[in-house]
This record gives structure tokens, sequence and C-alpha cells, in this order.
């Protein structure tokens, strides 16, 4: 299915369905957004029909150089970690690194917390913005929170820790790791790179 300005949210949404069906495929879905102002089901929703080509393309190249640093960064670990992905809640590019270690404190309320967090971990991703961090950023953060994490310094210049929900997150903004220099946006995945660096040093 061709995506293009003008087609809708329930054009495509329509259409979808019908391909799925077209294979005896029956998906069901909570067919609203989450976590979004409009709250329009995808069927109803004929206001949202903006598709901007280039922004889409440059976000995919983002999205698949990021990638190609994660599996390096991944690479340089012998322990459980998560595969490198992208979490449909807030559309990150995501991977975890766990200690093996059971974590501390009272157990987790919501059973997927609880599966999450059982265990000491600390998490990295990429992920577009939202109303409160309005650009795309890379960021960390570990749980259980360990109680000196935000004296441990960040680098490159402007990544740094941030008060989020009862503990800190690490970010550093996307535009200083693109424009860090034209060897990094060939894909040179190098010791000097900005985005190693910053997720190395978050590691402590």
């Amino acid at each position: 299915m061709p995506l293009e300005d003008g087609l809708s949210v329930a054009q495509f949404y329509r259409t979808v369905f019908e391909m799925l069906r077209g294979f005896a495929v029956e998906a069901k879905i909570l067919a609203k957004p989450y976590g979004m102002p409009t709250t329009t089901p995808f069927a109803l929703d004929e206001e949202h029909r903006s598709y901007d080509r280039v922004a889409v393309r440059r976000w995919f190249d983002a999205l698949v150089w990021t990638t190609s640093v994660f599996d390096e960064f991944a690479s340089e670990f012998a322990g459980k970690q998560s595969p490198v992905h992208v979490f449909w809640h807030s559309f990150d590019l995501a991977m975890s690194r766990f200690s093996g270690r059971p974590a501390a404190g009272p157990p987790k309320s919501d059973p997927v917390e609880q599966e999450a967090y059982s265990h000491e971990v600390i998490s990295f991703g990429f992920w577009p913005g939202d109303p409160n961090t309005p650009a795309p950023t890379y960021y960390t953060y570990t749980a259980p929170e360990p109680a000196d994490l935000t004296q441990r310094t960040l680098a490159p210049p402007r990544a740094g820790w941030y008060p989020s929900g009862s503990g800190h997150l690490g970010a550093v903004p996307y535009d200083v790791v693109r424009n860090a220099g034209q060897a990094f946006r060939r894909h040179d995945l190098t010791a000097g790179c900005p985005e190693m660096e910053y997720f190395s040093q978050a590691m402590g």
C-alpha cells in the first residue's frame, strides 16, 4: 500500500485490515491512539492525513544508523541482554543489560513491571521525543538507581542527568551526535563516536 500525503488514518486502517483479511488473518487490536492528545478511534479519524516522505526517510536513516551503533555496543557485553528492538509504547529503539542480581526494594505492583524489573537492569534507547523532550534524544536509565548515579560524568558535552519519575534519565540530543562530524554520519563506528562514548560512560 503506497503511503502518501492525504491518506487519512481511517483509510490506512481500513486498507491494512482488508489486506489482512485477504490472507485470512483476523487481527484484534485496541484500535485507538495511546498516550496522545487525540482520542479518535482509527476507523473514524479522517482528520489526520499528512505524510512527510522526507521526514520519514530521515527518521528511518537515524534508526538504521543507531541500530548499528547499538549492535556494536552490545558486542562488548557477555552477560544477559535484550536484542535491539522497537518498543511499541513510545516508539523507542531500545536495548537492556541485566546484572543477574535480584533487584532490591519493594516489588512492583504492575505485573508487567514485576517481570521487567525483577533484576537489576540498565537500559539504553533512542526516541523521537515527547512534549517534555521535544527533539530526538538518546537516553539511559538504571533500575534500581544507584545512589551516586547522577554524580557520574557523561560525555559528550550536553549529555547529562535529568529527573524522570522517581529516578533520573541520562540524555544527549540526537543533534549533538549528528553534528559531531562527517565520519560518524558515514556509519564509522570508531572509539571516538560520541554516541558510543555516551553509552560506555553511562555503564560506569
